[in-house]
């Protein structure tokens, strides 16, 4: 799901799982992985500087991408 949120980060479903910057948007690496370890994030609720669609759906394929490589490791 791909929200967008405007100025104001809406982060408060995961404000006590993972560090937000100073704005509250969450803090993702190149591969949309919050600092908690298998939580990630895409789309205009990260702290990636660019806020639109094109680039919030190619965010979301990098960490759908890596999400499940996470999955793939860990589980069986």
């Amino acid at each position: 799901m791909f929200e967008f949120v405007g100025i104001d980060a809406q982060s408060n479903l995961v404000a006590d799982l993972c560090e937000l910057d100073e704005l509250g948007f969450v803090k993702v690496d190149r591969n949309g992985l919050t600092t908690r370890t298998g939580l990630y994030a895409a789309g205009d609720v990260s702290d990636y500087e660019l806020k639109q669609v094109v680039t919030a759906c190619a965010r979301g394929a990098f960490a759908v991408y890596h999400a499940l490589h996470y999955l793939d490791t860990r589980v069986c």
